[in-house]
């Protein structure tokens, strides 16, 4: 665990964050993407006649660019756990070469 200047880090819970990202919120974001999408296939008679012609094409052109915007964020969040995911691994890096370097110093050996 590294701790610095008053905050500490701990790989294993940046870890646990980026499992969390990719399993849980990045699963349920595309499936709200995939929902919209679905949806968006609706009957354009559903609004009668008139009305399909004003409210149909906007109805569809908004939920498409919902679709779009979900699936941005999916990709982003994706992104994210990604990054955390290396930001452990160089914290954990850090932390051993940071023991290797005292090791060397005082002959000791790591445990």
């Amino acid at each position: 665990m590294t701790q610095s200047g008053g905050y500490q880090v701990d790989p294993s819970e940046l870890t646990t964050f980026a499992t969390y990202l990719s399993g849980t919120t990045h699963g349920e974001i595309v499936d709200a993407a995939n929902g919209v999408h679905s949806a968006n296939g609706f009957d354009n008679n559903a609004f009668g006649i008139f009305a399909a012609q004003l409210l149909a094409v906007p109805a569809r052109i908004a939920m498409g660019v919902a679709n779009d915007n979900l699936n941005k964020l999916a990709s982003e969040i994706s992104d994210a756990a990604d990054l955390t995911n290396t930001t452990a691994d160089n914290y954990r890096q850090n932390e051993q070469n940071n023991a290797g370097s005292f090791q060397a110093i005082d002959g000791s050996s790591q445990t």
